[in-house]
């Protein structure tokens, strides 16, 4: 069976794609930053802050056929007692574009077996 690692499964087009990777019957991992998910669009969850080279590197522990790097942040969540404008660029920054390069690199290093 093949599997797919989805990272933000918990959003619209996520849980789409997780439905059609599914539906075609392959292993789907989510991967979330909520830790109380539920649906029928993944086979496991995993938790990740997604910030790290190890939370990276935890990715291909699941031994993917194919990563897709779909979470990302928009700046929604800022207004009249919202996150702080500088935090959330910092947070926007890190999911939207440090966090995928450095998954990037991660695959980068794997053997090529596939």
């Amino acid at each position: 069976m093949k599997t797919v690692v989805i990272t933000g499964i918990s959003g619209t087009l996520g849980s789409a794609m997780g439905k059609v990777y599914k539906s075609r019957g392959w292993r789907v991992v989510g991967v979330t930053r909520q830790p109380s998910l539920e649906g029928d669009f993944f086979d496991e969850l995993f938790v990740s802050p997604q910030k790290t080279i190890e939370d990276a590197r935890k990715l291909f522990e699941y031994d993917p056929d194919v990563v897709i790097l779909n979470a990302g942040q928009i700046e929604t969540e800022v207004g009249e007692g919202g996150i702080p404008i500088v935090e959330l660029v910092e947070s926007m920054n890190r999911v939207n574009y440090t966090w995928p390069a450095v998954v990037g690199a991660e695959a980068a290093k794997l053997p090529r077996s596939r």
